[in-house]
C-alpha cells in the first residue's frame, strides 16, 4: 500500500460542456430551462414584493416565507444562467 496520495499531485477538473451527442439540440433544451427560470424569478420577486409592501405581515411565518423565496431566488440565479451559458 502506497503512503503517498497521487491524486493531489494531478488534480482532475471536470468541466461540463453540454450533453454529448446532442449539440444540435442544445437550443431546444435551453428553452424550457430559460422559461422556468423566468417564472421562478417573477414568482419569487412577486412574493418578496407582496411581503414587503404589507405592513401587517410581521409574523415569523411571513419572515420564513420571505427567506425561502429569497433562498430560491438566489439558488436559481446562480445555477440556471451558468447552465444556459453551457447550452
Amino acid at each position: 500500500m502506497s503512503a503517498h496520495n497521487h491524486s493531489s499531485q494531478n488534480p482532475v477538473t471536470c468541466i461540463l460542456t453540454g450533453i454529448p451527442g446532442l449539440e444540435e439540440s442544445h437550443i431546444w433544451i435551453s428553452i424550457p430551462f430559460c422559461s422556468v427560470y423566468v417564472v421562478v424569478v417573477l414568482g419569487n420577486g412577486l412574493v418578496e414584493a407582496l411581503l414587503h409592501l404589507d405592513d401587517k405581515q410581521d409574523d415569523a411565518m411571513y419572515l420564513f416565507l420571505c427567506l425561502l423565496a429569497l433562498a430560491d431566488l438566489m439558488l436559481s440565479t446562480t445555477t440556471v444562467p451558468k447552465m444556459l451559458v453551457i447550452f
